[in-house]
């Protein structure tokens, strides 16, 4: 079995047989990792590129690696965590954002209330039911998280969102 200090000093002296010999011995564990960290289906696309780019930071940073901190290993699996992790973030980013351009036309009428307005017109609410408003419609939030986050059950926040719409929708019946 090759020692890892042969493999080391292959790496750092930018000898290829040194990569090739990390590849044979950890090879399959650097996929594995990867492979666990990129699970799902729209990320199994960026395995092989991850595995490329976890090669290229050990190829590079090899003269970097001090014994004394860490086993080999365990520096090698690091490097690979951190750049799937890395990669993970930057798909989830870029799901979240959608491009303004694929964005389907919008009329301004399909908003009857701007965002000022609609927190103006919360005001008539309650103290908690404007925080239970907000965190519903503006942030989007669930409403077991919205209970959770304010110590009350999953029907009183319903109730109270009930009521406020019909608070709101009156409100709004008496200015037009």
């Amino acid at each position: 079995m090759v020692l890892d200090e042969s493999i080391i000093a292959a790496l750092v002296a930018k000898d290829y047989n040194g990569l090739e010999l990390l590849i044979d011995k950890y090879g399959l564990t650097i996929l594995k990792t990867i492979h666990q960290i990129l699970n799902r289906s729209e990320e199994r696309s960026y395995q092989q590129e991850v595995e490329n780019e976890v090669f290229y930071t050990i190829w590079k940073k090899s003269a970097t690696y001090k014994p004394e901190l860490a086993q080999f290993n365990t520096w090698i699996l690091m490097i690979t965590k951190n750049t799937a992790i890395d990669f993970k973030r930057k798909i989830i980013r870029n799901q979240k954002f959608q491009s303004v351009a694929t964005l389907p036309e919008i009329r301004k009428e399909s908003f009857p209330l701007e965002k000022e307005q609609f927190l103006d017109l919360l005001a008539i609410l309650t103290f908690e039911d404007q925080l239970i408003f907000l965190k519903r419609y503006f942030y989007q939030e669930k409403i077991e998280d919205i209970a959770k986050d304010l110590a009350l059950t999953n029907e009183t926040v319903y109730n109270r969102l009930s009521r406020g719409r019909k608070k709101l929708k009156k409100e709004l019946s008496n200015h037009e």
